[in-house]
């Protein structure tokens, strides 16, 4: 499969979490987070077995600041929620 295993992995979990593929509901008050962490999808850091290790939040940061999203506590614990949860999916719990 082009993108390798972890690509897989990745589609899987996204449909486990929406259900076969279909809407995610995501309430409005968290788009904020959520379209940083889409936007965080080249900023992780890896093992250097290769696995996902989490995030990097420098480079976090800066993704915030250009989509104007506010960079505090609610937005951090949100973040790493679905950094948490997308590691759990990949590397197993």
């Amino acid at each position: 499969m082009a993108g390798g295993p972890g690509r897989k992995k990745l589609r899987n979990a996204a449909l486990a979490l929406t259900g076969e593929g279909g809407e995610c509901p995501v309430l409005p008050c968290n788009w904020p987070p959520v379209r940083l962490f889409a936007a965080c999808a080249t900023q992780w850091r890896h093992h250097p077995s290769g696995g996902r290790a989490g995030l990097d939040y420098q480079g976090a940061m800066a993704a915030a600041a250009a989509l104007e999203v506010a960079w505090d506590a609610r937005t951090l614990s949100a973040l790493r929620v679905m950094e948490e949860a997308l590691l759990d999916a990949l590397n197993g719990p």
